[in-house]
């Protein structure tokens, strides 16, 4: 099975190249994943990176890697666009999460998970989305809104609407956060307000290999109404949705683990508190 790393991202709130940021181990967050993956049946790793990185990935992370696991690369661009599609001269942000994908389908064969090259999401989660995999299934492994929060400031997450095991909707909010004991999200002026116990996606997915032939179809239709917009992002959970609204099932198993992960700059030291404890 293949797993593919979101590993492209500016970082713009972490303050450096946030996936390379190696802990006092030695190790980069998503090294803890990847082991985790090994062990849950994983044997090949694609990353979706910005070529400008990779001289310093090859560095650090991909020759330690080799001969543990087969590694490949995926390019992450501003003017990688569906054809007919240019690139406007404002647009600096990146794509998002669901143009990653995209970027990557051609590098990805049977079945393959997703995660975040920035969250850590325990074992036992890489077990369970290594098991559903096996059995035919797409899935999210989803968290608890209340345990994916940083102390730092607001988060990204992707809300989940789920039934009788099944992922109906789910919504990405950018700005999510706790004031005392109560969690919001900010929308404009709007404030949406959450119990904590929402399961939310963290981006750990798994799908089977006909999933990729339904992307080309959104993303095509979202550079149609978007490409000329400065900030909007093609959001992974969107794309999912829309293949949840032509019919596609998708199963929601709930992690038992404890998250980690890497917004800010100041997460680090929890992280690596916590990872210390948890790898004694």
């Amino acid at each position: 099975m293949d797993l593919l790393i979101l590993a492209a991202g500016i970082g713009s709130r972490y303050g450096k190249l946030k996936p390379l940021d190696a802990f006092s181990s030695g190790k980069v967050l998503m090294e803890y994943s990847i082991e985790d993956a090994v062990l849950a049946g994983f044997s090949r790793v694609v990353f979706v990176i910005r070529p400008e990185t990779e001289e310093a990935f090859e560095e650090q992370l991909f020759r330690k890697l080799r001969g543990k696991v087969d590694v490949a690369v995926a390019y992450q661009t501003l003017d990688t666009l569906p054809l007919g599609y240019f690139l406007p001269v404002a647009r600096q942000k990146p794509w998002g999460t669901g143009h990653a994908l995209w970027c990557a389908r051609k590098q990805l064969h049977g079945p393959f998970g997703i995660l975040n090259a920035d969250d850590y999401y325990g074992r036992e989660s890489m077990r369970l989305l290594g098991n559903a995999l096996r059995a035919g299934e797409n899935v999210l492994i989803g968290f608890e809104l209340g345990r994916t929060l940083s102390e730092q400031g607001k988060v990204s997450r992707g809300v989940c609407e789920v039934s009788n095991g099944s992922l109906q909707r789910v919504t990405e909010y950018t700005q999510i956060f706790r004031e005392g004991v109560q969690i919001f999200a900010s929308i404009g002026e709007q404030r949406v307000a959450f119990s904590g116990e929402e399961v939310v996606s963290l981006n750990l997915w798994g799908f089977q290999a006909p999933f990729l032939e339904k992307i080309d179809r959104f993303v095509s239709s979202f550079f149609e109404k978007n490409v000329n917009k400065a900030n909007v992002e093609c959001f992974l959970p969107n794309l999912v949705q829309a293949e949840i609204d032509a019919g596609l099932h998708i199963s929601v198993i709930r992690s038992p683990d404890k998250w980690l992960g890497l917004t800010y700059a100041e997460d680090k030291a929890h992280v690596e508190n916590e990872l210390s404890r948890h790898f004694a």
